[in-house]
Order: C-alpha cells, then structure tokens, then sequence
C-alpha cells in the first residue's frame, strides 16, 4: 500500500513539473526548454498570425504558465478586437504619439486620399486593414509579457504598430518598428 502511495504522489509531482514547464498551445506538452523559442501559426479574425514564444535563461514558473495560457493565447481574439477599440480611441484623441505616427504615415504614404472623408481620416476604414501579424511572449520579463504586433499588410509596409502589455494584462506602451 505504502509503495502505491508513493507511486502516485511521484506521478502526480511529475506531471506538476511537467506542466510548469509546458504550454500546451505550443505542441503536444512538449517539454519547453530555457533559452529556446518556439514558433507556431495560428488564425485569430480570419488572419494567419504567427505566435512565438521566447524564454529566457531560467525556467518559468507553473504560476506563469497558466497566466500565459488562461490571460492570453485562449483569449487572442478577443485580445485583438479590445486592442484595435484602443489603438482607435487612442488615434481619435491624439493620445497616444505611435499610433497616430502609424496612422498618419500610412495614410500619406500608402493609402493618400483613399481614406479621407471630407478632408479627414476614414479611421473605420483604415482599422478595417489593420490585422495583427504577430503575438510574442516573454514569461521570464513581467514589463514586456506579450508583444502584439500590427500591419496594414507585408505587401504594402514594412512597419508594424507594437502593443506591449505586462505580466498583469496591462498595456504598458505602444511603438511603431520595422
């Protein structure tokens, strides 16, 4: 009785370390090993979006794991309509410096007067093109958790708007990158 007992507390504290250093979005609970990243494709909207995952040196907790799975990659469309509402109302009240400088480049440089509507910005139709690209996530850094990157296409820029959000699921800033 002693030695089934034992047996399946081992079972049960292989399998909590199994986890602690698993998610399973990114395989079959495949073992995830510090300082590897790895990379899969997923659709969210409709869009192809690539999804990576980058650790660091030290291993994660089980802690962070789930914050991970349950905060972010089960919610990513979700995740990308709230980002576009925010990346909207940033641009119609000026609030945000990136955001208005990705707008405002692509409007000139790309789209010139295809998006205005008496002379201003056709924001809708402008967010209509925008789709998220690309979602990394860093679980050994709480200030830069998930990146979520945007483009109005790879055919027609180079840059992406970049909304970085923290270990909490707060925004913490936005950028504009090639």
């Amino acid at each position: 009785m002693k030695r089934i007992l034992i047996s399946i507390l081992l079972l049960l504290f292989t399998l909590v370390l199994s986890y602690a250093q698993s998610i399973s979005y990114f395989g079959k609970k495949a073992d995830l090993k510090p300082d590897h990243s790895y990379r899969i494709e997923e659709i969210v909207g409709g869009d192809t979006v690539i999804l990576k995952l980058k650790l660091g040196r030290r291993t994660f907790s089980k802690n962070v794991a789930f914050k991970l799975e349950q905060s972010f990659l089960t919610k990513l469309q979700e995740i990308d309509r709230n980002n576009k509402e925010v990346v909207k109302r940033n641009y119609l009240e000026n609030t945000s410096e990136a955001v208005t400088l990705y707008f405002d480049h692509h409007h000139t440089e790309i789209y010139n007067d295809q998006f205005l509507i008496q002379g201003t910005v056709d924001v809708q139709s402008l967010l209509s093109r925008l789709h998220l690209t690309e979602a990394t996530f860093y679980p050994d850094n709480a200030e830069a958790f998930a990146v979520f990157d945007y483009s109005f296409g790879r055919e027609l820029t180079q840059y992406v708007l970049t909304i970085t959000y923290n270990i909490k699921g707060e925004i913490v800033s936005f950028s504009m990158n090639s």
